[in-house]
């Protein structure tokens, strides 16, 4: 089937006052703006922000400034002749100044690392908005089903009130039995309790509705149906390769193999720098100030990191980075067989709602005409009720391939996300 439009001739058979009315764009904006776990992913955002000033940090040199008093209240050391006097007191005062140079690159690692997650943040907040509109339709189009399956009632019992009146007339009469009055006040009692059990799912689904979405809950709450017209021509052969939930585990493997660069640092030499400068004295000029400058340069090797732990903690991580590409090809796979699914759904969503048209309209006319018999004698009453069930079924058929279509076009839009 390759038909260009989406049907879009939904039928609404009442029309009902609502306090409030609310479109699928006023929810989805709703959703987006007060989801909690947005929320918190903005929240993480900012936290990424640190991380990665506190990796560039890592860069620069580290300072200490460091003192020390000291006084006895005797003397330490007595006064030599001709040279000291007496010294009970003193004093020392020093700064380390310590330069990483080289760390077996874990200084661009850490770095790395905290862009990378910065990115996954943002990935993950688009992949939460996508998810949340997704459900968002979800429920929106299952609440629409209800107002819809409640209007089709509504317009039944209009008419079976209608018969049951006409008949109390003839009843009263004495041209009919009353068995064919009761069958008649059965249908109405039928009708009315299907109308309140969907009337309490409604409601049910409403206020889950209305939590999800932060739209205050009212019972008269109306969803106004707003039906997507898209081309069924331009349905794409393929889910979108960029789509969030990919780009996560992308980025996961990057991750993975970062981490492995990073487990290899505790292989390799560390070179550093250090620059300290003291000064020592007493208060008192008993001992003479002295000022020491000094310059160190270490070299550290890890041998034994070769085959003890370090070692085996690189060969660990080596597997994560295999596990995480399994479960890239895993996903693809996975994403694959829902398109296909979605696709067939749609065009066999297509096909539900020409069907359910087309019985609509047989079924209308076979009412029509045993209503017709009826009035003539040549129906019987049950005919007349069968008929006017058929009717009924009919129209729920269509309001279900309706929702089955736009489910399907929810799901169709999730895969095709791009990020934007």
């Amino acid at each position: 089937m390759n038909k260009l439009l989406i049907y879009i001739g939904f039928l609404l058979w009442g029309s009902i006052a609502y306090s409030q009315q609310v479109s699928l764009e006023e929810a989805l904006e709703s959703a987006i703006k007060k989801n909690p776990t947005l929320e918190n992913i903005q929240l993480d955002q900012q936290a990424d922000l640190l991380t990665i000033h506190s990796a560039k940090t890592a860069n620069l040199p580290k300072v200490s400034l460091s003192a020390m008093g000291l006084y006895a209240f005797d003397n330490l050391i007595n006064g030599i002749p001709f040279m000291t006097k007496p010294i009970d007191n003193a004093y020392m005062m020093g700064v380390n100044v310590v330069q990483p140079i080289y760390l077996g690159g874990k200084i661009k690692i850490s770095n790395d690392l905290a862009k990378l997650q910065s990115e996954v943040t943002t990935l993950k907040l688009t992949q939460s908005q996508d998810s949340i509109r997704l459900m968002t339709k979800n429920k929106f189009w299952n609440i629409v089903r209800l107002q819809e399956q409640i209007t089709v009632l509504d317009k039944q019992l209009d008419y079976v009130k209608h018969l049951e009146k006409q008949l109390n007339d003839l009843l009263k009469a004495g041209l009919i039995a009353r068995n064919d009055l009761l069958k008649v006040t059965v249908k109405r009692s039928n009708i009315l309790l299907n109308q309140s059990k969907l009337d309490n799912g409604r409601k049910v689904a409403l206020l889950d509705f209305s939590f999800y979405t932060g739209i205050p809950y009212r019972e008269e709450l109306h969803l106004l149906d707003d039906p997507q017209q898209q081309p069924l021509s331009e349905i794409r052969d393929s889910y979108n390769s960029q789509h969030p939930l990919i780009e996560l585990l992308n980025k996961n493997i990057e991750a993975q193999h970062l981490m492995v660069k990073d487990k290899k640092t505790a292989l390799k030499p560390q070179v550093f720098i250090s620059l300290d400068a003291m000064q020592t004295g007493s208060f008192n000029n008993s001992l003479p100030g002295n000022f020491v400058p000094m310059v160190l340069g270490g070299v550290s090797i890890p041998l034994s990191s070769l085959w003890s732990k370090e070692n085996n903690d690189v060969k660990h991580q080596q597997i994560e980075v295999k596990k995480a590409e399994n479960n890239l090809k895993t996903l693809k796979d996975q994403l694959s067989v829902q398109y296909k699914s979605i696709q067939l759904g749609i065009e066999d969503a297509y096909k539900q709602i020409d069907f359910a048209e087309e019985n609509k309209r047989a079924t209308e006319e076979n009412l029509k005409v045993i209503r017709d018999n009826y009035s003539s004698g040549f129906a019987t009453l049950t005919e007349v009720m069968e008929a006017q069930t058929m009717v009924q079924q009919a129209h729920f058929e269509k309001v279900e391939a309706f929702i089955h279509l736009q489910n399907n076009f929810a799901n169709y839009d999730y895969l095709l996300s791009t990020g934007h």
